[in-house]
């Protein structure tokens, strides 16, 4: 439905075009969004329940590797739901969505 460039994408990936207070809060807040405190707060004490008798290096390593693959997941959709706003609404000139 909205076509999108690759190229475009992994250019503005590393080096932004713009980079003042506004967008520096926003990408603050979108990394804010994603990393989701309350996931990191709950998913230490579910780990703690599902692995009760592993030994606590063995925990902490199964831990990070979890957080790791969560953060990861959650980074790529976030990125995913902001390239298509992108390319459906900045793109075609609709400046001020507003929910």
């Amino acid at each position: 439905i909205v076509g999108i460039d690759p190229r475009e994408i992994l250019v503005s990936s590393v080096m932004p075009r713009e980079f003042g207070g506004e967008h520096t809060l926003l990408a603050i807040s979108i990394i804010g969004a994603t990393v989701m405190p309350h996931a990191l707060i709950l998913h230490p004490y579910l780990t703690a329940e599902k692995w009760g008798a592993a030994r606590s290096n063995e925990k902490l390593k199964r831990h990070m590797l979890e957080t790791i693959a969560y953060l990861s997941i959650a980074s790529v959709m976030n990125a995913a739901i902001q390239i298509m706003a992108y390319y459906a609404f900045y793109r075609n000139g609709y400046h001020d969505v507003d929910m």
